[in-house]
């Protein structure tokens, strides 16, 4: 099996594109968590943010091989 540069180039923008969903929306859930005290589940949210890294990164490579090659 060989991995096709356009497709681990669009894994790497899906992964930059879920590194920068996680780190946007877990301060806000942290702060909103110490600010009001409402039980908000933080670690639910947390794994699926974590999922989103797979799922871009594999969206990401197929949408590079359909872009360009």
């Amino acid at each position: 099996m060989t991995l096709s540069t356009p497709g681990l180039i669009g894994a790497a923008i899906g992964l930059l594109l879920a590194l920068a969903a996680y780190l946007v929306v877990m301060p806000q859930f942290k702060r909103t968590k110490a600010s009001d005290g409402t039980a908000i589940n933080i670690e639910a949210i947390r794994m699926i943010l974590l999922a989103d890294f797979v799922v871009l990164a594999v969206v990401g490579y197929f949408i590079g091989q359909l872009l360009f090659n």
